[in-house]
């Protein structure tokens, strides 16, 4: 299903620098410097695509030679749903972001027979749970050793 970029109000994505210090991105750069500590900033991009500014961030911080961050961008704020967007009328739907969380949150799962030589390998719980006809909560369970096996299988996460 394709995601429709809503426009309720586009919003602006800026990578900031602090000299000698950071590069960041925000929606609001002069009050993210402020709560940092500092009032000396400069814009260096404006992107109205969250997943183009938070991968042109961490392009930069790399480039210009600071600690480059763990996450990008866009997994470290509170992003909205369509339904939000459009009850609200006021938030900036990006396309596609839904199916970027949904992978992002996805663990491979293992399958492997009671020995443990392993079968297959799938993309997600609920994929396996699909695939195998067993219970997700299950396989979950397996994984995380609070059970041994479930429908004759072990499972781990890769």
């Amino acid at each position: 299903m394709e995601i429709i970029s809503y426009l309720c109000s586009m919003k602006k994505y800026y990578i900031y620098h602090i000299k000698g210090k950071k590069i960041g991105c925000t929606i609001q750069p002069k009050r993210r410097t402020k709560t940092q500590g500092f009032d000396n900033y400069e814009i260096l991009e404006e992107h109205t695509d969250i997943y183009i500014a938070s991968d042109r961030e961490m392009e930069l911080q790399k480039e210009w030679g600071y600690q480059v961050d763990t996450l990008p961008y866009w997994r470290s704020i509170k992003m909205t749903t369509k339904e939000t967007c459009i009850k609200t009328g006021n938030i900036a739907l990006q396309s596609g972001h839904l199916e970027r969380i949904r992978k992002a949150r996805q663990t491979p799962i293992i399958q492997m027979d009671k020995l443990g030589n392993v079968i297959q390998e799938f993309e997600s719980g609920k994929i396996t749970a699909n695939t195998l006809n067993l219970d997700a909560s299950s396989i979950s369970a397996c994984c995380k050793g609070k059970l041994k096996s479930t429908g004759g299988y072990k499972f781990k996460y890769k």
